[in-house]
Parts: structure tokens; sequence; C-alpha cells
């Protein structure tokens, strides 16, 4: 009796729509799966020939023992694979930079936008700086063109001098800034 209970049982699984559906899709597949079977074969009896070359594996040790595999090496591995979803967002971001850089650099209209912001920035720079070297070259052609002797009684009159005391307050912040930088070193 347990053996018709058993078939029984069997036969009621098998009259279930989605176990036939099952085994209709397994037999539909059954040339895919052995496809998969056979290649397992031949890549299971390539590794079995490779074991057994002998040659094979002492070239493959000579290869890889030249390379230091410890410990240390193995978990600065383990580490650099946590960190490297990380360094993929970074690249990505990168990439994101990269792209936007480039096309803002092939894009006229923004070159042109950029290049007047520049100059925005930059002329009153250079207007400052080309006002220096005037002052400059005004100080350096009065200079040579003057030959006196100064006395110490016409430096003691320029020390009255607003511009003077001014100027020597800078001398004397500087001077104080330097010290100070010197004493924090």
């Amino acid at each position: 009796m347990a053996v018709s209970d058993s078939k029984q049982k069997w036969v009621s699984e098998l009259e279930k729509p989605e176990i036939q559906d099952s085994l209709a899709e397994l037999v539909k597949r059954m040339p895919e799966i052995q496809q998969t079977v056979e290649s397992l074969e031949r890549f299971v009896t390539f590794g079995q020939a490779v074991l057994e070359d002998t040659e094979a594996v002492g070239a493959f040790e000579d290869r890889f023992s030249h390379y230091n595999l410890n410990e240390d090496t193995v978990q600065a591995f383990i580490s650099l694979m946590e960190k490297l979803p990380l360094i993929v967002r970074m690249v990505d971001q990168l990439e994101q930079i990269s792209s936007f850089i480039t096309s803002v650099l092939k894009d006229k209209e923004s070159m042109s936008y950029l290049n007047e912001s520049f100059q925005e920035y930059a002329d009153p720079l250079i207007k400052g700086g080309s006002s220096a070297i005037e002052l400059l070259n005004k100080v350096k052609t009065r200079a040579e063109e003057k030959n006196e002797n100064y006395s110490l009684l016409t430096i003691l009159k320029w020390l009255k001098d607003p511009s003077v005391q001014k100027g020597l307050s800078y001398v004397q912040a500087t001077i104080d800034v330097l010290s100070e930088e010197k004493k924090e070193r």
C-alpha cells in the first residue's frame, strides 16, 4: 500500500498545471542544459590536463613566485577592493567634469563669456600694474635728473611729511611681520 500511496502522490503532483509548465519548460531547455554540461565537462577536462602538465604548473609557479604575495599584500588588495566603489564614483565625477570642460571649450559663446569675465577682473589689475610702472618710471626719471646731496637736516624735514610717515609705518609693519614669521619657524 505504501507504494501505491507514493505513486498517487506523484500522479497528483504531476497533474498540477504549474508542475506541468515547469516540466515543459525543462524539456524545451534540455539542449541548452546539455550544451552547458558538455562545456563544463570540457572545462574540467582541460583543468585536469593543465594540472597534470608539470611543465605548465612549473611555469606558473616560476611566474608567480616573484611576486610578494603575503598577508599584508592580500589585506591591501582587499582594502583597495572595498574602496573601488568610491574610486569609481570619483572617476565618474572626473569624467563628467572633463566632459563639461571639453564642451565649454568647444562652445564659442561660453568661451566668449569666459573671456569677457576674465577681462573684467584682469583689466583693473593690468591698469593698476600699468599705473605702478608709470609711477616707478616717473620716480626713476626725477631721481636721475636731480643730482643733489642730501643733508641730515633735509632727511629730518622729510620725516615730518605725512606720506613719509605712512611709508615708514609700512616698513615697520613689514619688519614686525617678518620677525613674527621667523619666530614661528
